[in-house]
This record gives structure tokens, sequence and C-alpha cells, in this order.
């Protein structure tokens, strides 16, 4: 593959030192710019005619995230690089879905930076171990989240009044079932959410919305 032509769009000069270094560090890659907006970016991309970008999430006039559609609507065969401290499912996901190839966090070591640019020059996609790994822990589903799906509605009802602080004999009446039910709905919603004690079902519930405490 022949070099390629990079420009770097980061408003952070540190940080922009920083991998700039590392580009220079890299075989075969060229820093050919930096900028440190969203506006100098479109305007380097139409001077410098890059191969690759690598752009920050947070820009001081715009998402880089906008950035990269601007772009890939004018120049489609650009190749985009995200760069950020984020390091959140919703970040990936958004950079991703806006036409990103690769996304590094801004700890990435050398090595990381040179794998996200080399695949995005030739149109691969591209993760690091560390994002790989988040990734993977994002997308495992939260077993709390999990058990009270699983709840039915009288069971999502009893759970509410014993967060409420409602005594056993209270459920019980005013839903018009025996205090051996309510209890056994108390120990069923314990398991599927795997909570042990009404003080954490309580903050359970608060944390949820379940009940208003405000």
């Amino acid at each position: 593959m022949r070099g390629v032509r990079v420009i770097l769009v980061e408003d952070q000069e540190l940080i922009r030192d920083g991998v700039a270094r590392l580009l220079a560090d890299i075989p075969g890659v060229t820093l050919v710019g930096t900028a440190g907006s969203l506006t100098e970016a479109l305007s380097l991309f139409e001077s410098a005619s890059p191969d690759v970008a690598i752009v920050d999430i947070g820009l001081p006039d715009g998402s880089g995230i906008s950035l990269v559609g601007r772009v890939l609507a004018r120049w489609p065969t650009a190749r985009m690089v995200m760069l950020s401290s984020r390091e959140d499912a919703d970040a990936v996901g958004e950079a991703f879905s806006a036409g990103a190839l690769s996304f590094v966090f801004k700890s990435a070591t050398r090595d990381d930076l040179s794998a996200a640019v080399i695949a995005a020059a030739e149109g691969r996609r591209y993760v690091s171990a560390p994002l790989a790994d988040r990734l993977v822990e994002w997308a495992r589903p939260d077993p709390l989240e999990v058990g009270f799906k699983s709840l039915t509605p009288r069971q999502r009802e009893v759970l509410r009044r014993v967060a409420l602080g409602q005594s056993t004999k209270v459920i019980a009446d005013e839903l018009a079932i025996s205090v051996t039910t309510v209890n056994t709905h108390r120990v069923e919603i314990m398991n599927r959410l795997g909570i042990r004690d009404v003080a954490s079902l309580t903050r359970f519930a608060i944390q949820r919305g379940i009940i208003d405490v405000s």
C-alpha cells in the first residue's frame, strides 16, 4: 500500500502534539495537516486531500461525529478514525453509524493507533483490544434489568408496595390476596432480581423510578 496521508482534528494542543508524535513513528504514515475545529477540518480536507482523518469527538464548534457525516457527503472515499476520551457505548455506536471505520481512545498506544489508521486506509473496521473488551461488557445484559422484565404485573405491584414500606398485611388486604401469596411474591421478586433484603429492594425501586421519593 502506498504511503497514507493523514490529517489530525483535535482542539487540545497537548493531545494533538502527542498523537502527532505517535504518527511520526508509524512507517508509511505521513501527517499532512492538523486542525483544531470542525471549520478548520473542512478547509483542511479541501487543501490536503488526506487518505485518513483522525477526528476528536468533542470539537469547540461542533461534534466530531457530525463532521464524519459532512465529510463523507462531500468526499465519499474519505476514511475516518474517531479519537475519544469518552469511553461509553453511545459514543462508539454513534461514530460507527456516522460512517467512521476505526475508533480509538485517547489513551491508545502507538500500535493501536497504527492499526486503526492502516485498517481505515484499507477500508476495514478496527477497534482496539481494550475497546473490544468494553463492547463485550456493554453488550452483556444487566441481570437486574433481565430480572425486572421477567416479573409479572402483579409482582411489579407487590414490589412497588414493598418499596413504599407497606406491610405484608396491608398489601394483602389492598390487593385482595392472602398474606402467604404476598410472601411468595416477595421471595420470587428477590430471587429474580438477585436482591436479598428490603432495603436493597427499595434502592432498586427508587433508582428505576418505580417509586418517587421526591
